[in-house]
């Protein structure tokens, strides 16, 4: 009996250790353009998110600044599982639709199609203008329907690069927060819900076309009211200003329902399940 235990005991040990080795291991892409005087600011917060989610286990490759060649990103980022991009969102999509990134070269919204990203991957975009709705740009209040569509267009971009989820949002620290929500077993609907839960109105959520009501577009919003420091730069040029803050779009997401970090390895469910859609109490101080 007890030579019969030692070799089931065995038996387990060794299947655990095969699937450990066969288990794939997820892998991230780290993107970050020039950002003026914010650049080495920026190149520390995205590092926190590569150690978090090297932590993880998940291999990270980081390209910043003069070393975000399109080139090389685009090779890395073959089957790669997470795209994370913070930098300035630009309109280079057909037609000067939102599109595109702005990294030592002007990135297309049509070259970015042509890369392969992993099946069932996740694109973030952390503080992006037109990524979650808004741009710093915006000198009024920009609507719902032109909100919807700039995420439609940004998140098109990568999702005919076969991405299958897209969480952008203004917030600081956003990214990493999402990132860590997935980490502990939440949705992505849910960590979208907790990022918007004291700061953010949910404007709505939605199937982002009939004929795929599993796939959902949300977009959640800040009232604004009071006024806001707008830093520009054209040609080199910085300019500081105050302005009227106005209504803001710094939240969406485009993905499956129910998306989680399990889906990154195993098919999606499609199942439905309501999200929390919770009243803002406070208001935020958007990032861009």
């Amino acid at each position: 009996m007890h030579k019969l235990l030692l070799v089931l005991a065995l038996f387990l040990s060794c299947c655990v250790h095969t699937f450990a080795q066969t288990k794939p291991s997820l892998r991230a892409v780290l993107v970050l353009g020039h950002l003026e005087d914010d650049t080495e600011k920026e190149i520390k917060k995205m590092e926190i998110i590569a150690k978090f989610l090297t932590s993880k286990g998940v291999k990270v490759q980081s390209f910043y600044d003069k070393k975000a060649i399109w080139a090389d990103i685009a090779k890395a980022s073959e089957n790669a599982n997470f795209f994370i991009y913070r930098g300035h969102g630009v309109q280079l999509g057909e037609g000067g639709t939102w599109g595109g990134l702005s990294l030592v070269q002007s990135v297309s919204a049509a070259d970015i199609a042509k890369i392969k990203l992993a099946a069932n991957s996740l694109v973030l975009f952390q503080s992006v203008c037109g990524g979650a709705g808004s741009s710093a740009s915006d000198n009024s209040d920009i609507g719902l329907k032109e909100a919807n569509k700039r995420v439609n267009e940004y998140s098109n971009t990568f999702i005919k690069a076969g991405a299958a989820a897209y969480f952008a949002v203004n917030t600081q620290d956003g990214v990493l927060n999402t990132l860590k929500a997935l980490f502990e077993g939440k949705t992505l609907q849910e960590a979208y819900a907790k990022a918007c839960e004291y700061w953010y109105k949910i404007e709505f959520t939605r199937a982002v076309k009939k004929e795929t009501p599993n796939i959902e577009i949300s977009i959640a919003s800040s009232e604004g009211g009071g006024t806001a420091t707008r830093t520009t730069y054209i040609n080199g040029v910085k300019t500081v200003e105050e302005i009227p803050s106005i209504k803001s779009y710094d939240v969406a997401y485009v993905a499956p329902l129910n998306f989680r970090l399990d889906n990154m390895l195993t098919p999606i469910n499609s199942s439905t399940q309501p999200n929390s859609n919770k009243e803002p109490t406070k208001k935020p101080i958007p990032k861009k």
